[in-house]
């Protein structure tokens, strides 16, 4: 059987096996518990309830079966919810409009931010996104809002026409707003194409001239500028979730290096780098992702790693599948291609009969035991 086949029946056997799971914790989820109760199933090992089904060697699992290891405080905040109540979440979204952004790379941000937001609105619970726009300072702001066509039109108005690059004075911004949010979960993106060159600065702190000795306009130096940015940031982590995005398609070797130090620093999320405009859309969909999915882990054989199993991460919404088919959605391709790799055997265990352990982990949650069986995963 040709790998492309077998690619094929995997991938079928996945979307028959995971439309029924629900990894929510809201009440918009309500339908698929009903499916997943509807067909004599029972809740305490999730099987079918009669030996046909049994034999068929597949099992459908309830919402319950599916461990979530959570990459961000959306996941802490979602376990925590009722089934009765609905999850708020704010996100600020900071967009560089800067000289350099002029041209392609402005149109494929203002694509890619347009259904960033699409994405997040549309996600269960009840969710509001603010936009900053800057430069030199903050130029353009729209305040929290639940209306796409207000956040495309906002987003619209960038020209790239701005002189330098005030990442600082966009965080305080987003700071401010952030204050008047009684939302469950509160998020801050910063997105940007290079380095701060520009606002307040500060010769000590976190960063040297050994960092990135390159000045702004021949006058401060830009890690200067990067010592404010790192403690205004920081004094934002315990209150958010900050996810960073640099977009390095026309920035030097020293200018990328120095700017993903930079943003790894600032952000206690998850930081994200492009540098093909065509790949922007896809890392704008994997934090919109991050933002309203729960994260999760999975174990795979790796070729690097040949002693033991490697392990990556991924997102998953039953929403995936309510979708028109003929729009390709890279994230379900993405999960899709999760399931198959998980399918590849197993270095961690020298049995035959647990060798596909790493799907079997992967959709139900349980981890295999030293006595060869599979329990539920703990959690501390």
């Amino acid at each position: 059987m040709s790998k492309r086949i077998l690619s094929i029946i995997l991938t079928l056997i996945m979307v028959f096996s995971i439309v029924p799971v629900s990894v929510s914790a809201t009440d918009s989820t309500n339908h698929l518990h009903e499916l997943t109760n509807s067909d004599g199933l029972h809740t305490s090992d999730s099987q079918f309830s009669n030996e046909e089904d049994q034999s068929t060697g597949f099992q459908l699992f309830n919402s319950s079966s599916l461990d979530i290891t959570s990459g961000s405080a959306l996941a802490v905040s979602m376990m925590n919810a009722t089934s009765t109540s609905l999850v708020t979440r704010d996100t600020v979204l900071i967009l560089d409009n800067s000289v350099s952004m002029a041209g392609t790379p402005l149109a494929y941000t203002k694509t890619a931010a347009i259904k960033f937001c699409g994405d997040v609105l549309q996600a269960d619970g009840i969710n509001r996104v603010a936009i900053i726009i800057y430069d030199t300072t903050v130029t353009t702001t729209q305040g929290f809002t639940e209306d796409l066509t207000t956040l495309t039109n906002t987003i619209n108005t960038m020209n790239g026409a701005g002189s330098w690059t005030n990442m600082n004075a966009a965080m305080i911004s987003a700071d401010s707003f952030m204050s008047s949010s009684t939302a469950d979960i509160k998020n801050v993106l910063l997105m940007t194409d290079g380095v701060p060159t520009a606002g307040d600065w500060k010769t000590t702190g976190r960063y040297s001239v050994s960092d990135y000795a390159a000045t702004h306009n021949a006058s401060r130096y830009v890690f200067e500028y990067a010592n404010v940015l790192y403690e205004t940031a920081v004094s934002m982590h315990s209150k958010y979730s900050i996810y960073t995005l640099g977009f390095y398609h026309n920035a030097s070797l020293a200018e990328r290096t120095f700017g993903a130090k930079l943003l790894r620093d600032v952000q206690n999320a998850g930081y994200y780098e492009v540098i093909n405009p065509d790949d922007l859309d896809f890392e704008f969909g994997r934090i919109a992702d991050d933002i309203v999915n729960p994260v999760g882990t999975f174990k795979y054989a790796g070729y690097i790693e040949q002693n033991q199993d490697s392990s990556a991460r991924y997102n998953y919404d039953d929403a995936y599948f309510m979708n028109d088919s003929r729009t390709y959605n890279p994230q379900l391709a993405t999960m899709s291609l999760c399931f198959e790799l998980s399918s590849w055997s197993s270095y961690d265990t020298s049995e035959w009969q647990h060798k596909t352990k790493n799907a079997r982990e992967l959709l139900t949650g349980e981890v295999l035991q030293s006595n060869g069986t599979y329990d539920k995963k703990t959690t501390g």
